[in-house]
């Protein structure tokens, strides 16, 4: 009993890493310098204004406060 105990402790971190290692995967190189991170975030189209936006593909809203930014897609997809 305690070597199949052992053996569960042992899985689950190693698929927890092997799930975060697919779901990083398929995004692009991450930028190594401070400036070309904030050059990519600069990049992408915010949005700024307080208000209700619609949601593409769910068909519902989201409602930005003063003060918050909103990435939607296309912009915040990664590609």
């Amino acid at each position: 009993m305690p070597r199949l105990l052992l053996a569960a402790l042992l899985a689950v971190p190693l698929l927890a890493a092997t799930a975060a290692v697919s779901a990083a995967s398929d995004q692009g190189p991450y930028p190594e310098a401070e400036a070309a991170l904030a050059a990519e975030h600069a990049r992408l189209k915010w949005i700024e204004k307080p208000g209700t936006y619609g949601l593409e593909r769910s068909g519902g809203t989201v409602t930005l406060s003063a003060g918050l930014s909103l990435l939607l897609t296309p912009s915040a997809s990664c590609s």
